[in-house]
């Protein structure tokens, strides 16, 4: 397993457990908070925190905000809730957005073929590889998957792709960095495409596939003669 895919996971796990710890710790800080507003301001507070507890802190705090709070700031003393309500709300949004970077640059699998990396957003994404063929799938994409394979002169012959999709473009590209070559090859919705490899030597190709809004995509790369 990449050293690096493991810390990378290991980062992500904990941070999740932090973001729920730290959501948790908003959710008691804001309910603290409008039960303590309401009871200094003389308005009935366990009906007012009951309100906003019940809307999921949506239009309950929107109302208790906007007609709510008829006391002038400055006849009432400070929350002591607060300030911690706003640390925990910044430490969250923190660690969403740090879940989020290292989702980018986290590898998803490191098989026998090489390893798999992906960037952007994938909905259903589903992938499967063989001899023959590398098959991906999704309801939705916006990104880009990358792999590395070894190909023979036989496989470099038949290399091919078929595609079927409902919205949106996909380019897939080759990349073997011992002859610098690279080649890209745009798709879009045509169904059966051959790729031509007449640059490329037998050995460790890198295919890359880029999706731009795709729906409902099925795509297969395929390098046998009988596909």
């Amino acid at each position: 397993m990449n050293i690096f895919a493991i810390v990378l996971g290991l980062i992500v796990f904990v941070n999740t457990i932090i973001s729920i710890m730290l959501f948790i710790t908003f959710v008691i800080f804001l309910t603290l908070w409008a039960y303590t507003d309401a009871k200094v301001r003389t308005l009935r507070p366990v009906f007012w925190t009951i309100i906003i507890v019940l809307t999921c802190f949506s239009i309950g705090l929107i109302v208790y905000l906007l007609i709510g709070r008829t006391v002038n700031e400055e006849e009432i003393p400070a929350n002591k809730y607060k300030k911690p309500l706003r640390l925990t709300f910044l430490l969250a949004i923190i660690s969403i957005v740090v879940n989020m970077i290292v989702m980018q640059l986290i590898p998803i699998m490191n098989q026998r073929e090489g390893v798999l990396l992906y960037s952007g957003q994938f909905y259903n994404l589903q992938h499967s590889v063989n001899e023959q063929e590398w098959v991906i799938s999704a309801s939705e994409a916006d990104g880009f998957l990358e792999r590395n394979f070894y190909l023979s002169q036989s496989d470099l012959d038949n290399l091919a792709t078929s595609i079927h999709l409902t919205e949106g473009d996909v380019a897939i590209g080759l990349l073997q960095l011992e002859n610098n070559v690279l080649e890209r090859f745009i798709i879009s919705r045509e169904p059966i495409t051959t790729i031509y490899t007449t640059q490329f030597e037998p050995g460790m190709i890198r295919k890359f596939i880029y999706f731009m809004d795709v729906v409902d995509v099925n795509l297969v790369i395929s390098w046998n003669a009988d596909n």
